[in-house]
């Protein structure tokens, strides 16, 4: 057997997915949620494994950290032995690649829903392993540019929202296979068959129009400006809709895995509030 640490994930609570099995190192929630939200990786469990080769760790690093919405490490696997708790260093200093949160976690702590956690690890777990839904709705791209949107220590606009909205049109573009310029028609046309409420233009919420995170995109990446102007005058500021774009996407990422533990707020891009 192999055993990995974990650095900066929240759990409480042992449970299995499959060969893995799941270890805490607290069992007081308080002391989990601190380590957990620390700026430094602090160790936080470990996962047991009869081999783990390259690529589980890597996933299952970018499955935990995006339910925590702040990056965790998955340590190099050593051999399992009687004291292997005492095998990996208790806290990782960040230093200058030190954590920083991306809004929050996405999910319940297992304090409070316990099953939903690991019901989350498991569907994406088979989504990376599904050819259907890793080719055709581009899972590893949503999941993956998510989570490195929030990885850096001191993350910056234009680059979390290159990789949120380059994710968004690359799911679009493939689940409607269609490769044209009309990518406002593009985007709320997938994103409707999802079940959101969005469409390609709407000036009354333009929190809801497609049009509005498109003309951001071509202001932030053809004028270098992080704003666009409506008609002359209404002036539409990236930092004001990035929110808006960053929880869609993590809840579209809930729909492509086709995870729901009846908590998720699914209009939380909207109304700022996760669970319900």
């Amino acid at each position: 057997m192999e055993v990995c640490g974990i650095y900066g994930y929240e759990f409480t609570k042992s449970f299995w997915f499959r060969e893995l099995e799941f270890i805490p190192r607290f069992t007081d929630t308080s002391e989990a949620h601190r380590a957990s939200r620390s700026r430094a990786f602090e160790l936080t469990g470990w996962v047991r494994c009869g081999v783990f080769g390259q690529v589980l760790p890597f996933r299952l690093a970018a499955i935990l950290s995006f339910i925590e919405r702040m990056k965790v490490v998955i340590a190099d696997p050593v051999a399992e032995t009687p004291s292997f708790k005492t095998s990996f260093l208790l806290n990782i200093p960040g230093g200058m690649f030190e954590r920083s949160s991306g809004g929050g976690a996405v999910l319940l702590r297992d304090c409070f829903e316990p099953d939903s956690r690991p019901d989350f690890i498991n569907k994406a777990m088979l989504a990376f392993e599904d050819t259907h839904t890793s080719e055709n709705f581009r899972f590893p791209e949503l999941i993956f540019s998510c989570v490195e949107s929030f990885s850096l220590s001191r993350p910056l606009i234009e680059l979390q929202y290159f990789l949120l909205f380059s994710a968004v049109e690359c799911h679009a573009r493939t689940v409607l296979s269609d490769s044209s310029s009309r990518l406002p028609r593009i985007l709320a046309k997938a994103l409707s068959e999802m079940g959101f409420d969005v469409s390609k233009e709407n000036k009354a919420d333009p929190r809801k129009s497609m049009k509005t995170y498109t003309d951001l995109r071509n202001a932030l990446f053809h004028h270098g400006r992080r704003y666009f102007i409506e008609d002359g005058s209404k002036y539409h500021r990236l930092p004001d809709y990035l929110f808006n774009f960053a929880q869609l996407v993590a809840l579209l990422i809930f729909k492509v895995v086709g995870f729901d533990d009846g908590h998720i707020n699914w209009d939380s891009w909207l109304d700022r509030q996760a669970f319900k």
